[in-house]
């Protein structure tokens, strides 16, 4: 739910309180304080650190607020709430880095494949798997969208 990782490839990942259960006891069995995370964003990083103004990515649209800029996430306009998120969950650690770049650049040639071609309908083919790729639920979507706005490509073309 943070780092935008496919969890179950490396883990079995973690219920995660988004408001501490150990600061917030009577938010420990409430649905809507439950995530999915992965470990190294759960236990590693968040821990039990919270602030109000940590993203809640459940309520709140992360793209509001973090501006994934070649994979590295930055507070959009220098926005509080985007940089604690970043900070508290470590959005920018190295091994997330590294990953998110790779998929970046296997994705920047599916780009690079799209506007190469003149063919209508491969163009409609590549189209539809750049949307997929870019869909919410897909692993690293906020970078990969960002990177096919920065290349022409935008959602619904």
């Amino acid at each position: 739910m943070y780092c935008e990782s496919k969890v179950s490839h490396i883990d079995y990942g973690d219920v995660e309180h988004i408001k501490p259960k150990s600061i917030f006891p009577e938010h420990k069995y409430d649905w809507e304080n439950l995530g999915f995370a992965c470990v190294k964003c759960n236990r590693e990083n968040k821990k039990n650190r919270y602030d109000p103004k940590f993203i809640d990515p459940y309520r709140s649209n992360p793209e509001d607020f973090i501006l994934a800029a070649v994979g590295i996430m930055i507070s959009k306009d220098g926005n509080e709430r985007g940089q604690i998120t970043i900070d508290i969950v470590g959005l920018n650690r190295p091994d997330l880095l590294e990953k998110r770049y790779t998929e970046l650049m296997k994705f920047q040639r599916l780009i690079e494949r799209y506007n190469a071609i003149d063919n209508h309908h491969q163009k409609e083919a590549l189209i539809e798997q750049i949307e997929e790729e870019i869909k919410m639920d897909k692993e690293y979507s906020l970078s990969k969208k960002a990177l096919a706005d920065q290349n022409g490509i935008n959602s619904g073309h």
